[in-house]
């Protein structure tokens, strides 16, 4: 599950504009801060396009999303990548199957945990 972004991004440091980038949420931490409620940040990162992504190339850029909520969210995943939707409004969906693997290796919640991006679980 990613988006095609359809406006110019820029690599700063590069001074490189792409249009049609490939994003998608690679890891996904949950924190419980002290005023009880819970901050989830996912790791972002950002391809050429959709190809270089599926060829596994360098990544143009990685930077991160942060959302806060209220209780234990039951798919920080989808949290943030409806984050990425409000960050780059002007984009496409890409659908791809979504593979749910649960083992029973659970961390309790007010340690912080990693949710592994769908793409990167295997079977």
């Amino acid at each position: 599950m990613g988006l095609i972004v359809n406006d110019p991004l820029e690599h700063t440091k590069m001074g490189i504009r792409i249009t049609g980038c490939y994003v998608k949420v690679s890891q996904v931490h949950i924190q419980k801060r002290p005023d009880n409620m819970f901050e989830v940040v996912g790791m972002v990162k950002i391809y050429g396009d959709k190809t270089a992504r599926e060829e596994n190339k360098n990544v143009f850029i990685e930077h991160s999303a942060s959302v806060t909520c209220e209780g234990v969210p039951s798919n920080p995943y989808e949290l943030v990548f409806n984050e990425l939707k409000r960050l780059y409004p002007n984009y496409t969906d890409v659908f791809e199957p979504i593979i749910i693997v649960s083992d029973s290796n659970t961390v309790p919640v007010e340690e912080l945990t990693t949710v592994e991006s769908p793409e990167s679980t295997t079977v």
